[in-house]
Formats: structure tokens, sequence, C-alpha cells
């Protein structure tokens, strides 16, 4: 690593000015927070932690941070706008940067020494979320004191075929863009790659059409591997106007818990879930699986159980609560009394149903207690309202639903909706028609069977309590009807 080398240029000297920063994850008594530390093991003289700080980004640098999936040409780009091999671009599309490094030009004709590229962890690389990225990305902005970004640039290989979570990743890139999406830039790459292949030229091209109808021409760059092609990309984005610089990127201007929400959230979540789904069934690392398992739970809904025994106890915190809020691999129960009588009731969490753990192994014990326990009255089943879409994960955790509840259990399950929080007033009824096409199409069968539907509404914790007390109310009545039904056989 080099924390203040130069590296030579036939027009500007590189330098690259901080080691980068690991992320470290603990849960104080505050809640679930990150702290950032500098490497404690750098390959080479040891550097003091003041050093770094004289070095960090000045109010008035030109930060421009690269994003883009793994593989797809960030760190190449910053070699190529040297004439020393830095030694941190690979070849792979699997594994790319893992931390967030910047990058200081020394000696521009124009700017001098005020220009600072930002390295970030590549979208869609297996390691890491896009969510976790973002973390990476937003520490690192705070701690470096970076208060104005200059510009975004986003890399895409124009020689691939769109690939799944494509569409989902640039869709973020144009939240984190904001209303200063005019120095925004879509950086296409691998043009060195198909000079010789008119078929792949040719698919290159109808791709790059398709980009134009979003990004518009002046916010498309062509970067062809070479140190002079990369001088032209740095000096398209120093080419605008001033009066541009007044609006600032939501990257900047958001924080990180405002990602969380909608609209950019459901599309973190949905791509976290996917990945947690995946690191499960491969599997991956312990530690990468608990590091994507502790990021589902920084979302609102990450575990709604939570919030939902939460609203029918009046509990604030309670020990009891802290197993539910770390993620489960077998159920997990709530014993809680019932006022004014002898009875309790049980609540139990269980991992979700898209995992493999519940099809193969909780759902086969759950299946077993509804079928020979007459204590076992029903089944919650929570589903968010703002999801995008009824996607392979919603699929999967229905087919798991409708394997446990096989014979006549299907009119144990209430259907929960959530999130009705995050919906303004001019929404919901775009969201109820949304909520009505759910009970036509992808619940309909367990509904023509006695299945019954709720919602949860924590807006207020009134709303919540009594949206929680209604669905369990739901869920009794239903337990009653039952009984009457067997008296009378």
């Amino acid at each position: 690593m080099r924390d203040s080398a130069s590296i030579k240029h036939p027009w500007y000297t590189f330098q690259w000015i901080r080691e980068p920063i690991r992320l470290e994850t603990t849960t104080p008594e505050s809640g679930l927070v990150t702290h950032l530390q500098q490497r404690s093991d750098p390959p080479r003289a040891l550097v003091e932690v003041e050093t770094l700080k004289s070095t960090a980004v000045n109010s008035d640098d030109k930060i421009i941070l690269l994003l883009g999936p793994t593989g797809a040409g960030k760190s190449n780009f910053i070699e190529k706008l040297t004439t020393e091999k830095l030694g941190i671009s690979s070849s792979g599309l699997d594994r790319g940067t893992s931390e967030v490094q910047a990058y200081r030009v020394l000696g521009h004709p124009v700017y001098k020494n005020k220009i600072v590229i930002v390295d970030t962890p590549g979208f869609q690389d297996r390691s890491m979320s896009e969510y976790g990225s973002l973390k990476a990305i937003k520490n690192w902005i705070i701690s470096s004191k970076a208060t104005r970004l200059h510009a975004l640039f986003y890399f895409d290989r124009i020689r691939d075929n769109t690939r799944g979570q494509d569409p989902q990743c640039q869709k973020i890139f144009g939240f984190l863009s904001g209303d200063a999406y005019g120095r925004a830039y879509l950086v296409t790459t691998t043009w060195d790659m198909i000079e010789d292949m008119p078929r792949l030229r040719d698919s290159a091209n109808s791709k790059l059409d398709k980009f134009k109808e979003t990004f518009g021409d002046n916010r498309i760059l062509k970067f062809y591997n070479t140190a002079a092609s990369a001088g032209d990309v740095l000096a398209a984005s120093l080419r605008r106007d001033p009066v541009e610089f007044l609006v600032r990127f939501s990257l900047e201007s958001s924080s990180l818990a405002s990602f969380r929400g909608p609209p950019m959230g459901e599309i973190l979540l949905g791509l976290l879930k996917e990945k947690y789904s995946l690191a499960l069934n491969m599997p991956a690392l312990p530690s990468e699986i608990a590091t994507l398992r502790g990021e589902l739970l920084e979302f609102p809904d990450g575990n709604a159980i939570v919030e939902f025994v939460r609203a029918l106890s009046g509990w604030d915190e309670d020990p009891d609560l802290e197993n539910l809020s770390q993620g489960t691999e077998l159920p997990y129960c709530v014993v809680m009394d019932i006022a004014g009588t002898a009875s309790h009731l049980v609540i139990v969490d269980t991992p979700g149903l898209e995992d493999l753990r519940f099809t193969f192994g909780v759902g086969g014990l759950i299946s077993t207690w509804m079928k020979h326990s007459n204590e076992f009255i029903g089944i919650v089943y929570l589903h968010r309202i703002t999801d995008i879409r009824f996607d392979s994960n919603a699929a999967k955790g229905l087919k798991s639903l409708r394997h446990i509840c096989e014979g006549d259990r299907v009119d144990k399950v209430c259907f929960t909706t959530t999130k009705w929080n995050d919906i303004s007033t001019r929404m919901k009824p775009q969201y109820e028609q949304k909520e009505a096409r759910l009970k036509k199409e992808q619940w309909s069968t367990f509904l023509a069977r006695n299945s019954k539907t709720s919602r949860f509404d924590t807006t207020t914790d009134e709303s919540a309590r009594q949206t929680a007390l209604a669905t369990l109310q739901t869920i009794m009545d239903g337990a009653k009807r039952r009984k009457s039904v067997t008296a009378i056989r």
C-alpha cells in the first residue's frame, strides 16, 4: 500500500492518499452502530494516524466517486491514469475492491492537487451487498469530511449483456444522483475488446442506444482502456457550468437511514434478501452470512415480528426480544399472559420462508405441530405492501407456506400487510389497489379456503397496537369457529 508516494504521468502526478477503511460492527446499548478503524497491519512501514488526517480531503477538492458492478473497470480506470502499476485492478468479475480507497491527482494543469478519485466496493459482488457498499461509502464521506462531491461515475461493461441485477443497480445510481444528475456520468468500458468483433460491436451500440434514452448523450462517456482515454473521461467531468454545482447529490445530502426507506430501500432490501438467500444456500463464509443478516435487521422491517410483539405487549425494550432481533435459525417463542384469564399467548418467530433451513427443517416441524396440536391457532404471514413486485423470494415463501398448510389448515393463515406507515395519504389508494391484486392473484387460493387478511400499521404506537390486536383477534375468531364446527360434527 502507498500513503504518500507520487507516481508520474505525462501531465500530472498521482498520489495514494490514505489507507483503506475497514468496517467493524458492534451492538452497544444505543443500538447498532458502525465504527471506522484504520488498518493495523499495513504491509509496509507503519503510518501515523495524524499523518493520514493531514492528507485527508479538503473542502475545495474536486471529489469524483466511482460506482458500478464488480469487474466493470473502476480500479482499472485509476490504473490507466498512471504510468506505474498500482496493483489494484483485478481481471475477474467475481471479487473486486472490498474497501473505499481515495487517490489524489497531483500536478493537474488546471486544478493542481485538488482532484481526488474515490474507488468503492462494487455492486453485485458475492462478498458484499449493495447496501453494505453504500454504508462503506457514506462512512468514508463522513470520516473524510468530504462536504461536497464533484461528480459520480457509474461504470458498465458495454460488451456484456444486461445481467439480472443491472437495472436495479442503475436505479440505485439514479437515486444517489438526485437533482444533481447532470454531474452523474455513465462510463462504458470494454470497448477495446470488441474493436475487431462486428457482432459484439453491434450489440454494444444497441445497448448504448438504450442507455442514451435514460442518460442522454452528454452523460455517457466511453473508456477505451488507455491512459489517453482515462484522461478524456476525467476531463469531461471537469467541463461543467459552475451553476450546476449549486445542486447536491442525494448521496451526500441524504442520511443512510433515508436509503432504507422507499423508494430506494425497496430495491436495496430486495437485493440484500437475494444475496442473503444465496449465501445460505451456497453456503458462504459464516462472517459474510452474519454481516448480511445484520444488514437485514437494519431495515425497518428487517424483523417485523419484533414490532408486532412490542405492539401487542406494549414493551419498549425487553431482554426476551433481543434474541428475535439477532435473526432466527430455529423457532423462538415469546410467551405473553392474556389479561383476565389463566391462559397464555405464545408467539413463535421462525426463519424467513424463503430460507432453505425453513423449507427442509423448521417448516416440517411447524407442519407437524399444526397437525397434532389443538393449541396451534394460526399463522400470521407478514408481507410488505411497499415491495416493488412479487419477486422470486416472495413466490418461494408462498410455496413454503402452502407446503406446511396442506390439508385443512389453510384457514389458520392470516395474510398481514406491513409498511403502511411509509405510504403518504396521496399514494394510499394506489397501494390499496396493490393489496386488492394480491388478494385476487397471489393469495387467491388461500382466501378461497377461508384464509384471512389484515393490516399492521406502525404510523403511531396506538395504530400499531390496534392493528396488531385486530390481527390477533382475526386469528382467535377463526380458532373459535373451528371449535364450533368440530363440536357440531
